[in-house]
Order: structure tokens, then C-alpha cells, then sequence
């Protein structure tokens, strides 16, 4: 049986040691005329037989031109090494849109594999773009002035716009109002958000989850984008309602100033935080025509309306349950199902209703239901009439009538008779007893009952006892929390403290990415370690940062020269590396090791 262990583990253990990476790369959006490149890349040397997919959509200008690449590394006095192989290709795309790039094939040790599929957004060409030669061959001084005008704050580099799904509406209809910003700046968080009241509407929103950054050609400029707010409205009265302006706040990463050295343009950034308005709207509603049904709530949409009922024939005492149920879309939150009459000898429990209702760019949309349970106290047979319900169909532009089948319920006698005085019991639901009679029976009274001191735990020495300790222990606790809340209302002592632990907790990924052989991801997280760590730790403004800034408040908390010589030292690799990795001089292995020591070294006054 061992042995059979140790084959199943020897197997597993293989395949997930020597499985083959074979990975497509290409850029998630790219520009209507702009070449890019597709790479394929395999971690095996004896790869062979690349098969690519049929392109229809775009044209290989160049290509394949195959490059290796090994490396070998120590960590720790163990020696790795890795080997890939890559492909190459140069493509344009010949249209706009979302396009797909199919998987692709190749051969190792005889057994084939697959690739994963490229999906690549292809945005048109900007109005004012240079498309030719003289576009690619640009003077530095042009590159510099195109640089500074999209750093900058214009109302066309950066806006908000509010989009509403339609601006002329029926009353209790709805409108999908989204507010997205557009964007050529590079967006590192939302800070604050003022948003109307909605005055005049009924609103829901409708949850963003993880919002993400997209691409879009607005007005022949291409823009980062992102949904900051999505919310239903329904208008509760006819007439032009106006949605008022609103504000978002936002911390933006812009570059300060370029550099031009030896190896070209070395760029200096700082968070910058700035506060956009989105504009009114103006939604004209209609009134809903006349005349209404005579049984209409105000629902508006489509909706269907559909009963159950649990049994058709019983005994007397026995219960019955119906259930009604509206499904739909539209406004059916504030809609009301029509009560039901039923027989004058049935008893009728308080219904049970149940709301599921989700809202989506489509609307809001689900369904109501109500459940009665009845019990019939005599014998015979008894009618339970149809329920209606009238709406206003937005599909058809009509009232519409939708109407529940009537039940005709068979009730025969029940061999249970009354007991206990008049007193009658059911046991559905745990209900309480139905009085019939009008009696009231006698209650006979008894002697009192005088407690003698001492004879139970009241004032007993126990008693005593207890009181004293849950005194003690109400001011140990008052003393504690007192202790406690005084910490963590020092919010510079906090950020502090904590500061060594977000640091480090930030090179976690950096290190992941220097795993991944990712440069520059690995540089972007080791630099935000670095200022996040002499944010927290010198309670600097995210706003604030800057070298300048740094460097006055090293020197104002007396911090050792060679410290700040070594912080700067790295923090300048960094920010080059990430633009030129390969020319950076310094491995990433040894960047890590700096940045852990500058994190775990800090001394201040």
C-alpha cells in the first residue's frame, strides 16, 4: 500500500514540476493605426512547431524574430535557475472595436500545447493625432510639450459626465442615471463624493463592486474611464425635474518636472488631489394617461401574476395555505397586492410577505409575494374570489389587468369537538387558542407567600457577594477602555506604529512581482512602500510627498545623513528602473534587500 502512496506522489509531484508554461502577452487596449507587439513565450528549450491562430482582424507587419533568455539566481544558498523562449510578432489592427486573438499551439517532448486566447480594445484614432513619419519622429522639445499638456488640470483632460439612459420618461417609469469620469491623468484614488438629493425620485442604486478602469474615444479623444456612480430613478410626479450638480474629489499622479540625462528623459512625480463638478440634468416626465383602472396602485412596467393554493378539500379546523406572487420588472417596490376577501368562516392569520428584488442597469426587477393560512371553522363550500391587479404596460403603452384564479374550497365536518370549557386549540404554527365561548371561569384564589429574609438569594450573602464583584469589575473595565480609547485617539502615534507593518506588508508584492520576473511592478510597489512607510512614519500628507518635503522633515526630526543619502539612492533607482529596467545597474535581489533595510533602520528624534 506504501508503495502505491509513493507512486501517486511520485506523479503528482512530476507533473507539477516539469508542466509546460506556454503564455500569449499581448496590451490590453491599443490606437486605431498604432503597431504593437504580440509575444509568445514558452519555458522549455526544446520547444517547436509554433502554429498561430488566423489573424483576420489584424495584419503582422513583422515577425516571428524568436529571443531567449536565462537566468539563474541564489536565494537563501539555494540556486534556481529559469529559461524562456519568445516569439515575436509586430501587428496593427485593421478595425475598431473589441477584438479577439484565438489561442496558438506548439510542441514539447512530443505532446502539443495551448496557449491562452488575447483579447485586445482597439479605439479610433484621435482627431488631432499626427498619423505618418513625422508623428514617430518627434523632437524631444515636442515630446516634453505634449508631456506637460497632458499632466495638466483643462477641463479636457479630466471631466465628469452625467448620463442619463433617456431624458423624456412616464411618471413611475425609470431612468439610468450614470455619472463616469473621463480621464488622460493617471488616477490613484477617489477621496470624497457630494451627490444630490434626487429630489422628485424614488432612487436605487446599484452596486459598482470592484470598479474598473476602461477605454473609450469621446469627441475623438481617447480617454481612461471609470462608473463612479449608478442609480435607478423613478419620477413621483409629472413635470421637468431637475437633478442638481454634485462634486467627486480625487488624488491624481501627475509629473512634476523631466529631466533630460544621459539616458534620456528621467520624470519626477507627486499626488496631487482635485475636485471635479458633474453637471445637472433634466428629466421631463409625463403624466400617466387617463382614465386609470379603478384598482390601480401605481404600478408601472411588466409584470405577471400568479396563485397557489396548498388544498381544495379539508375538514373543518384544518388549515389552508395561498399564495400570491407578482413577478416583473419595473417599479415593484411600490407596488401593493390587493387584499383578498375571504369567507366570513374562515380565520384568517396576519399574511407573510416576501420581497426579492435586485437592481440592474436594466431596472429594478423581481417579484412580491403574500401567504395567508386560513382556517375554516364550518362545514361547507366556500368561494375564495380572483384577485386583480392593474398596471401600466410600458411596452404596450397601456393599462394592462392581470387576474388570479378563483378556489372553490369543499370543507367537511371535523369529528374534533369543543372542549376544556368553550376552549378550542389548533396547532398550525404554534398559534395561540381561539376563545369561543363568553364564560369566564373562576380563578380561585390563594394564601400569599411571604419571603423571610435570608431564605433565598435575595440579600443573602451571595447576593451580596455578586453586587460587589460586578462593581469592581464595571470600573476595572471603565478603566481599560478609557486606556484604550485614549491610544487610539492619537492618530500620528497609530499611523506610527504601524508603519514598519504596512511597509513591509507592500514589499510582500513587490517581491511577488521580482518572483514574476515583473521590473516594473516590482519598482512601482518597492517606491510605494518607500512613501507610504515616510508618510506614515513622519505623518506626511499623501498630498505632501515630494523629495523636497521628505528631505526638510528628515532633517527637522534629525534623521542620520546617511540614511537619507541611501533613501534617495533607491528611490531614484527605482523611479528610472521603471522606465528603463534594463539599464538600471542594480538587480532587483539587492533594490529588496535596500528597501528592507531603510524600512527596518529608521532613527528619529
Amino acid at each position: 500500500m506504501k508503495r502505491v502512496y509513493f507512486f501517486i506522489y511520485f506523479f503528482v509531484f512530476s507533473i507539477a514540476t516539469f508542466a509546460v508554461s506556454f503564455k500569449a502577452v499581448a496590451p490590453d487596449v491599443v490606437t486605431e493605426g498604432e503597431t504593437f507587439r504580440l509575444v509568445y513565450s514558452v519555458d522549455e528549450r526544446d520547444a517547436q512547431d509554433l502554429r498561430v491562430p488566423d489573424m483576420t482582424d489584424f495584419e503582422i507587419l513583422a515577425g516571428p524574430f524568436t529571443s531567449r533568455n536565462q537566468s539563474m539566481q541564489i536565494i537563501n544558498g539555494k540556486m534556481s535557475s529559469s529559461y524562456t523562449e519568445s516569439y515575436t510578432y509586430t501587428l496593427i489592427a485593421k478595425r475598431v472595436g473589441q477584438l479577439k486573438i484565438p489561442a496558438a499551439s506548439i510542441v514539447v517532448d512530443k505532446q502539443k500545447y495551448t496557449s491562452n486566447a488575447v483579447s485586445i480594445q482597439v479605439l479610433p484614432a484621435e482627431d488631432n493625432a499626427n498619423v505618418g513619419t513625422n508623428q514617430r519622429q518627434q523632437s524631444s522639445s515636442s515630446q516634453s510639450e505634449n508631456r506637460s499638456s497632458s499632466n495638466s488640470f483643462t477641463s479636457e483632460n479630466i471631466f465628469i459626465r452625467a448620463i442619463p439612459s433617456k431624458t423624456k420618461v412616464m411618471e413611475q417609469d425609470y431612468v439610468l442615471l450614470t455619472y463616469k469620469l473621463y480621464t488622460v491623468l493617471d488616477l490613484v484614488r477617489i477621496t470624497d463624493a457630494t451627490l444630490p438629493d434626487f429630489k422628485g425620485f424614488l432612487k436605487q442604486e446599484i452596486e459598482q463592486g470592484d470598479a474598473q478602469m476602461k477605454y473609450e474615444n469621446y469627441k475623438g479623444k481617447n480617454y481612461a474611464t471609470l462608473v463612479l456612480y449608478q442609480v435607478l430613478l423613478y419620477p413621483q410626479q409629472s413635470g421637468d425635474i431637475t437633478v442638481e450638480k454634485g462634486d467627486y474629489s480625487f488624488l491624481f499622479r501627475i509629473r512634476t518636472q523631466s529631466n533630460h540625462g544621459f539616458f534620456g528623459f528621467f520624470d519626477n512625480y507627486q499626488h496631487v488631489e482635485k475636485k471635479i463638478t458633474f453637471p445637472s440634468v433634466k428629466i421631463h416626465v409625463d403624466p400617466l394617461p387617463n382614465p386609470k383602472p379603478t384598482d390601480f396602485t401605481g404600478g408601472v412596467g411588466n409584470f405577471t401574476l400568479s396563485s397557489y393554493i396548498s388544498e381544495k378539500k379539508v375538514a373543518t379546523n384544518d388549515p389552508i395555505t395561498i399564495r400570491y406572487t407578482l413577478k416583473g420588472n419595473g417599479n415593484i417596490k411600490l407596488t401593493k397586492l390587493p387584499n383578498v376577501e375571504f369567507p366570513a368562516d374562515f380565520e384568517v392569520y396576519d399574511p407573510k410577505q416576501d420581497n426579492v428584488i435586485s437592481n440592474t442597469t436594466s431596472g429594478m426587477s423581481g417579484e412580491k409575494s403574500v401567504e395567508y393560512l386560513v382556517i375554516p371553522r364550518s362545514a361547507g363550500d366556500f368561494t375564495i374570489p380572483e384577485m386583480q391587479f392593474s398596471y401600466y404596460d410600458t411596452r404596450q403603452n397601456a393599462y394592462k389587468t392581470l387576474t388570479s384564479p378563483s378556489y372553490t374550497i369543499k370543507v367537511n365536518p371535523s369529528n374534533e369537538g369543543t372542549q376544556n370549557g368553550g376552549v378550542q386549540t389548533t396547532f398550525v404554527n404554534q398559534e395561540q387558542l381561539k376563545v369561543l365561548g363568553n364564560d369566564i371561569r373562576y380563578i380561585r384564589p390563594e394564601e400569599p407567600i411571604v419571603l423571610k429574609k435570608g431564605e433565598f438569594f435575595f440579600q443573602s450573602f451571595a447576593y451580596w457577594a455578586s453586587l460587589i464583584g460586578m462593581i469592581i469589575l464595571s470600573i476595572l473595565i471603565f478603566f481599560f477602555f478609557r486606556k484604550h480609547l485614549k491610544d487610539s485617539s492619537d492618530l500620528i502615534a497609530s499611523k506610527n506604529k504601524r508603519a514598519n507593518r504596512l511597509a513591509i506588508k507592500r514589499l510582500k508584492v513587490a517581491k511577488k512581482m521580482m518572483m514574476m520576473e515583473d521590473e516594473s511592478r516590482f519598482y512601482e510597489e518597492t517606491l510605494k512602500a518607500l512613501w507610504g512607510f515616510v508618510g506614515d512614519k513622519l505623518n506626511i500628507p499623501v498630498a505632501e510627498l515630494s523629495k523636497d518635503n521628505i528631505r526638510d522633515v528628515f532633517e527637522q526630526n534629525a534623521v542620520d545623513q546617511n540614511y537619507i543619502d541611501s533613501f534617495f539612492e533607491i528611490v531614484s533607482i527605482c523611479e528610472y528602473a521603471q522606465y528603463a529596467p534594463s539599464m538600471a545597474g542594480t538587480s532587483m535581489q539587492e533594490v529588496y534587500a535596500k528597501a528592507i533595510e531603510i524600512i527596518t533602520s529608521f532613527k528619529a528624534k
